[in-house]
């Protein structure tokens, strides 16, 4: 019969090294990764979308401050001015049409 092995399986050999079942060689003193946790992942994907998004949102919103609005891009005119514009607007295209019958 074959002599009973109490160390689970595990032979050491004398240059300090374990052969498990498998034989696999590992060292005694061996540094085990620590091991990376899912959930943890999750979160910190979340985190990273949430702060892409902001990202995202203050780049339009640096976009929009840009653009000049429609009551701020006539400021300088009054109301008869715009009248008067209007009315030549209005004229230039009812002599357009006039060419174009």
């Amino acid at each position: 019969m074959k002599p009973l092995e109490l160390d689970g399986g595990k032979s050491e050999k004398p240059d300090g090294e374990v052969a498990d079942e498998l034989g696999a060689k590992s060292t005694d003193n061996e540094v085990f990764v620590k091991t990376e946790s899912i959930t943890e992942k999750k979160k910190q994907e979340k985190i990273r979308e949430r702060l892409e998004t902001f990202r995202d949102k203050r780049k339009i919103n640096k976009k929009l401050k840009s653009v000049k609005k429609l009551a701020a891009q006539d400021d300088d005119e009054d109301v008869s001015s715009w009248v008067n514009k209007s009315r030549k607007l209005q004229e230039e295209k009812a002599k357009a049409l006039e060419k174009a019958e």
